[in-house]
């Protein structure tokens, strides 16, 4: 019920918000049923025209990598340096917030998220809000029964974790997980994407409901925090 009166207020209040560059749907996540209130970091998650941004942009970049889109072409993702600005913004085509973490320097939000369905007739429920919200479903049965994961369309109004957000508070799905990705306080030139598809974990699990990796022996939640 509180997330279905969060999910109206934030409705109604959204247009004068966001002309304010403030999303009201931003620094916050839900794990499970209970909202998780995160601090704002110096950097960015950014995906750009690799051909077309230029030259002292890129060098505002500790980490970069290719993304798929397939109406483009020569993609790339970038987290920025600390208090790093890119000027060429019409060769910006996504960007999102990094937050603080007590074990890690930086967790940046990335441009994909998680949603469980209540039961698998729900499928078309998540494609018509979907297309409403300019996400494409990536994979169905992601990794389990009823997650499927989402990229955010390019361009997108709003980030992958406010995404998520928005599904779970619209009360039509079970759970959201917005993917994290987080740079190691002991290594800045790792970065290791939580969720989706940590190329290095041994098995992917469910935990109180919520989507965990298990990598050599712990458990981690999408903050890249150990369970105990």
């Amino acid at each position: 019920m509180k997330r279905t009166l969060l999910f109206l207020f934030c409705a109604l209040m959204s247009t004068q918000m966001f002309s304010e560059s403030s999303s009201p749907y931003a620094d916050y996540y839900w794990y499970w049923d209970s909202i998780i209130y995160l601090e704002k970091g110096n950097r960015e998650f950014i995906i750009y025209n690799d051909s077309l941004l230029s030259a002292s942009d890129k060098e505002n970049f500790t980490h970069t990598g290719d993304v798929s889109y397939p109406e483009y072409t020569n993609l790339k993702w970038g987290t920025t340096k600390p208090n790093a600005i890119i000027e060429d913004e019409e060769h910006v085509l996504y960007r999102a917030p990094s937050y603080k973490n007590g074990q890690h320097d930086c967790v940046f939000v990335s441009h994909r998220f998680l949603v469980k369905l209540k039961n698998s007739e729900d499928l078309t429920i998540l494609q018509n809000m979907a297309d409403q919200y300019n996400v494409t479903i990536i994979e169905e049965d992601y990794i389990l029964p009823l997650w499927n994961l989402l990229q955010c369309g390019l361009p997108s109004t709003y980030n992958a974790m406010e995404l998520a957000n928005i599904f779970y508070e619209s009360g039509l799905f079970a759970v959201t997980e917005p993917s994290f990705w987080y740079a190691h306080s002991d290594d800045e030139t790792a970065i290791i994407p939580i969720i989706p598809n940590h190329p290095k974990s041994t098995k992917k699990i469910l935990q109180n409901g919520i989507l965990m990796i298990e990598k050599d022996g712990k458990t981690y939640n999408v903050m890249g925090m150990e369970v105990k």
